[in-house]
């Protein structure tokens, strides 16, 4: 549901799925994988603990919160 100028409006997931779709693409390239982008960062993070030699609890601040 939206509220937009003092109007409930209801929208279907699909549509709104659609719209937020068409946002991301309009600030990333074609070719560009954001999955594949989120993979290998999180790779870096984890190889950069492993070569620093942290242990697992000094390794969360490099890890995203829902990795901790």
């Amino acid at each position: 549901m939206l509220n937009e100028n003092d109007e409930l409006r209801i929208a279907i997931f699909k549509d709104r799925l659609q719209h937020a779709q068409s946002l991301v693409r309009k600030h990333v390239e074609p070719g560009i994988s954001l999955v594949d982008e989120l993979i290998a960062e999180r790779h870096k993070g984890r190889d950069k603990c492993k070569v620093v030699g942290l242990s697992p609890l000094d390794r969360r601040q490099f890890l995203p919160d829902d990795q901790s």
